[in-house]
């Protein structure tokens, strides 16, 4: 449970800070699936990489993010929702 000073406190540490400063050091690109994959293919992709995320990109004259897929999603696919 967090208490209200506890919260004023987290609330001061991280005002004006923007979601780059909450960025690990090195830059972290993550795997790149395709939409026509099977769920199994990102799977394997997923535990090769060790990533919890799946960037998808269309590559037609160009590459495009469509989305991300992550592996808890992934997993609620493979086994069915709890």
């Amino acid at each position: 449970m967090i208490d209200d000073r506890h919260l004023a406190e987290g609330t001061e540490r991280i005002a004006g800070q923007t979601v780059t400063d909450w960025l690990p050091p090195r830059a972290y690109a993550p795997p790149v699936g395709w939409p026509e994959a099977r769920a199994l293919q990102v799977a394997a992709l997923t535990a090769r990489e060790r990533s919890p995320l799946v960037a998808v990109e269309r590559d037609r004259d160009q590459v495009r993010l469509v989305g991300a897929l992550t592996a808890a999603r992934l997993m609620e696919r493979l086994i069915g929702e709890l």
